[in-house]
């Protein structure tokens, strides 16, 4: 009798000690959790400032502006939820269901875009109501030079839609530049894979105009 009281003290010692362990990992790891919707499973999905999704964006960033041009983010994700998804998938078959899904589950919930940058980054961030003062009125491109010095073009961003490997996705862009009077409310898509641990955007598209 000792000795089965023993071992079952032992076994809830070394289980108790294992969910600290894994509880200290998660913490470290930036542990985020998603509110569900409605009888949908909880999403969790771990995080640094080394995202997957901050390699997505600098990816779009680089392929929509010249080299060496410098750029200005929206500081939060804007919200973009498809109410048709049938455009997106005629005019990439290839995306799967569980990215463009991932996609829409996150559309209604922004998030800060400067947690997925180091902060030493070359980029700078603009928010909804600096942007909207600035292009209020005709002389929208000089205020916005006076406060971004060299900055040639300004991207908003939406949430990524991944599927579950992390090896494909999808994000919705807005990106303008001069001599746009106003920024643009008009998104095209970017549909992107890793390959060899790095993010290539393989289409850019508007699914309204084909």
């Amino acid at each position: 009798m000792n000795i089965k009281r023993i071992t079952l003290r032992i076994t809830i010692i070394t289980i108790t000690f294992a969910a600290g362990l894994s509880a200290f990992w998660l913490s470290s790891q930036n542990l985020f959790v998603e509110k569900p919707e409605d009888n949908k499973p909880l999403h969790i999905f771990i995080a640094t400032h080394e995202n997957d999704s901050g390699f997505i964006f600098r990816a779009v960033i680089e392929k929509l502006s010249a080299t060496g041009e410098s750029a200005v983010i929206g500081e939060n994700t804007f919200s973009e939820k498809l109410t048709d998804v049938g455009p997106i998938q005629a005019r990439e078959p290839n995306l799967s269901k569980q990215a463009l899904d991932d996609y829409q589950r996150k559309s209604d919930s922004p998030i800060a875009l400067i947690r997925f940058f180091e902060k030493d980054s070359e980029y700078r961030f603009i928010s909804e109501e600096a942007e909207k003062q600035i292009f209020m009125n005709s002389d929208g491109w000089k205020k916005f030079h006076a406060q971004y010095p060299g900055a040639k073009m300004v991207f908003h961003f939406s949430r990524v839609g991944f599927n579950i490997e992390h090896t494909e996705a999808l994000v919705a862009v807005r990106a303008y530049r001069q001599p746009a009077a106003s920024p643009s409310e008009t998104s095209i898509y970017a549909y992107l894979v890793k390959v060899e641990g790095k993010w290539t955007v393989l289409k850019m598209f508007d699914p309204d105009n084909k």
